[in-house]
């Protein structure tokens, strides 16, 4: 999920993103670390990216 929004007349991105149950915390933090930099390459006029993690979608809502 992306969120665009201006504050302050500058451009900011939230972006939820779905974390891998197995992964230690240490590990999450490296991927939101790196989509932030892509997302911030990719995008110049952001002046922020707010990166939000969150647990796999399955860890709440297992297959039956």
């Amino acid at each position: 999920h992306v969120n665009c929004h201006y504050l302050n007349e500058k451009a900011v991105a939230e972006v939820n993103i779905n974390m891998q149950e197995d992964l230690t915390v240490h590990q999450a933090k490296e991927v939101a670390k790196k989509a932030k930099h892509q997302i911030k390459m990719l995008v110049k006029d952001l002046s922020e990216v707010e990166i939000h993690m969150e647990l796999s979608e399955e860890q709440f809502h297992p297959k039956l």
